[in-house]
């Protein structure tokens, strides 16, 4: 069982009503001291998105402001298997730095991935083999990472034929979505919700079926905790 620990505090409210409008929720000061210590981890997040999964990842460690943890955020924008490869020549790169600077060796690499339409997205099944042997984690949304977004705000079980009717799902809270835009100060003051909707989602699953990564489901909850 995982346990989930935050302990961040979030003040202000967003409202939203009929009309689908929403004003950003405030934000409070985190209760962390930055301190004056060199980091003892650090972490590599490679997400398949240029846009929309890295600009929640980096506020989010902005957010967290913990000096104890680096963590190097990269959105690629390519298909799975060419993801995993990219993080894998990262990791490789990062080895011989290590030799010649005094740069941290990567604790963890995640590769951030969508499931898309399995039949549309062929390297999928590929890149999860090659990123377990590879000993990287995988934060995998199904079909996409707005599933994600649409957890802050409410629980489903409804399987989604691809991203874009999530996307339309999703609409309901966030009118007019756009992949690059930066959504997190919307979602900032629901991540714990999102944590408790996402875990149970994925305890509904595998109470019914043994497939892995079934729709939808993600377990970026599982990253962001690990950030946390």
């Amino acid at each position: 069982m995982v346990q989930y620990l935050f302990l961040v505090s979030f003040h202000g409210e967003m409202v939203m009503g009929k009309g689908n409008k929403h004003r950003e929720r405030k934000i409070s000061s985190y209760d962390r001291s930055l301190g004056k210590r060199k980091p003892n981890r650090c972490i590599l997040i490679v997400c398949g998105g240029k846009a929309t999964e890295p600009n929640y990842f980096r506020e989010l460690r902005n957010s967290l402001k913990i000096s104890s943890t680096e963590i190097e955020i990269i959105g690629e924008g390519k298909a799975p298997i060419t993801l995993v490869e990219c993080a894998s020549g990262i990791k490789n790169r990062r080895k011989k730095e290590i030799i010649s600077s005094n740069k941290l060796p990567y604790d963890e690499i995640w590769c951030v991935i969508d499931v898309e339409n399995p039949i549309n997205n062929p390297s999928f099944n590929q890149a999860v083999v090659k990123a377990k042997q590879q000993g990287f984690k995988l934060a995998i949304s199904n079909p996409a990472f707005e599933l994600w977004y649409l957890l802050h705000y409410e629980s489903t079980t409804a399987a989604f034929q691809n991203a874009s009717e999530l996307i339309k799902h999703l609409e309901k809270w966030i009118p007019n979505y756009d992949k690059s835009k930066n959504y997190f100060p919307y979602l900032s003051g629901y991540i714990k919700d999102a944590i408790t909707r996402a875990d149970q989602l994925l305890r509904n699953h595998s109470s019914i079926s043994d497939i892995e990564y079934p729709n939808p489901s993600t377990n970026v909850h599982i990253l962001v905790n690990c950030m946390m």
